[in-house]
């Protein structure tokens, strides 16, 4: 048990994240007084964060020298240090981006990103869907995509939820795969005001979303049935009046103040995500050394110990 609690003792015996604590908060009081500006608004700039980074390696590197010393601690010490650098790879070169494709399209840019600090897009070229299996209006979970990326050799398959790993660190995956109906609105002598296809997280069945049209002031609301024959259920306001509710198939029309709406066609479309993490191969092998260094630390006494 003795030489447990010694272990205990020594993981929590690095005091190099007080010492960062310190040194930043020393930066930071230099430059808010310099360039009279926040803490927090300080920290975001490049040269602190570089500082940091410096100061928090030299302090790692000392404790690996020490541990390298003691022989007993180095695989613990490596590993936590190992894991420690991966962490901080992450949360500086992190880069997830999202997207919304649809079948025969092509992108390079994403719809939204989250990324680190030093986080740019870690690939070049774009992603293409070359086919998204299934009904528009019934894809559910037995979807997939048949998706081309730029450096691979050919086009691969993921089904919805699936992630496939690129390079180290880089996947790419879809998150679920979506109906957009095309509306079309018409007056009463057929002429068509208004067309476009519309993107809508249908799925599961029951789930709704409302969209609009110009110029018309109403707002569509539209969910999936689950029935083969009538797939859509329709509910038309225009600001707290309820003026059309209807199941209906594609191509039916339904009538609401002096106008008809209908939708013709769907098409299929995917949210597709990208996400890179560099320091994972870090953690997965500091989380290694660490299981291994603290079993010879708990079980192995030291020259001389009882």
């Amino acid at each position: 048990m003795s030489s447990f609690i010694k272990a205990i003792v020594f993981l929590i015996s690095y005091e190099f994240f007080a010492a960062a604590a310190l040194a930043g908060a020393a930066w930071s009081a230099l430059a808010a007084a310099v360039l009279k500006l926040g803490p927090w608004a300080v920290m975001d700039l490049v040269p602190a964060k570089v500082f940091l980074g410096a100061l928090l390696a030299n302090r790692l590197l000392g404790l690996l020298v020490e541990a390298y010393k003691r022989r007993r601690t180095f695989l613990l010490t490596a590993g936590i240090i190992s894991a420690l650098c991966g962490l901080l790879l992450n949360y500086a070169y992190r880069f997830e981006g999202t997207a919304g494709p649809g079948e025969g399209e092509a992108f390079s840019r994403f719809e939204h990103v989250e990324k680190g600090p030093f986080g740019v897009k870690p690939y070049k070229g774009g992603i293409g869907i070359e086919r998204i299996s299934g009904d528009p209006l019934r894809l559910g979970e037995e979807a997939d995509l048949k998706v081309s990326f730029a450096g691979e050799k050919g086009p691969f398959v993921l089904a919805p939820g699936q992630y496939r790993s690129l390079s180290p660190g880089l996947k790419l995956g879809v998150v679920s795969v979506e109906a957009a109906p095309r509306a079309e609105i018409t007056d009463r002598s057929g002429k068509v005001l208004s067309s476009a296809f519309v993107k809508l997280k249908l799925y599961p069945v029951g789930s709704e979303e409302y969209f609009l049209m110009t110029p018309l002031p109403h707002r569509f609301y539209l969910s999936l049935t689950g029935d083969e024959e009538k797939p859509l259920r329709l509910k038309v306001l225009r600001g707290k009046l309820h003026l059309a509710e209807k199941d209906l198939a594609l191509s039916e029309k339904v009538e609401f103040d002096e106008f008809y709406v209908s939708f013709p066609e769907a098409y299929r479309w995917a949210v597709v995500r990208v996400k890179y993490f560099p320091g994972d191969a870090f953690l997965y092998i500091g989380a290694a050394l660490a299981v291994v260094g603290l079993i010879i630390v708990i079980f192995r006494r030291a020259p001389g110990g009882k």
